[in-house]
């Protein structure tokens, strides 16, 4: 079983319409102002940035919702392990993403750790604290 965190690129219109039916089910869903509009529809759409600082934004977004699924799954025994690095346009392909406007940016597999696996038991073997954190006076 695999998780694909996957990113929207759509800019122009069809972007555009994605983030005015974001808006309006928002409306729908809360009392939100004229004012509050604009502001939600110009912050989901990035009114000021260039297509590569759209893509960039996302694929940030990405890893943050990769985050809280990769604490989820520990808090519930899951093992897993996310990947980048992988040629996202055959995944893309395969998936049928490019036809939405989507791409991959990261995968992750789910599953269970076997029962008689060796490793598993075996300690940690992580860097110091001191390596990893500076901390500032």
């Amino acid at each position: 079983f695999c998780h694909f965190p996957i990113e929207d690129i759509l800019g122009g219109v069809a972007g555009d319409v994605r983030i005015a039916g974001t808006v309006r089910r928002s409306v729908h869903k809360h009392a939100v102002t004229p004012h509050s509009q604009d502001f939600l529809y110009n912050s989901l759409g990035h009114a000021q940035q260039s297509p590569m600082e759209r893509q960039r934004w996302a694929v940030e977004q990405t890893y943050l919702a990769l985050g809280t699924f990769l604490a989820s799954a520990a808090m519930l025994n899951i093992d897993c392990c996310p990947m980048t690095g992988f040629e996202s346009e055959g995944y893309d392909k395969v998936l049928g993403l490019t036809e939405q406007g989507l791409t991959a940016t990261a995968l992750c597999a789910l599953g269970e750790r076997h029962p008689n696996d060796s490793h598993a038991h075996l300690p940690k073997v992580r860097r110091d604290l001191n390596d990893l954190i500076q901390f500032i006076d």
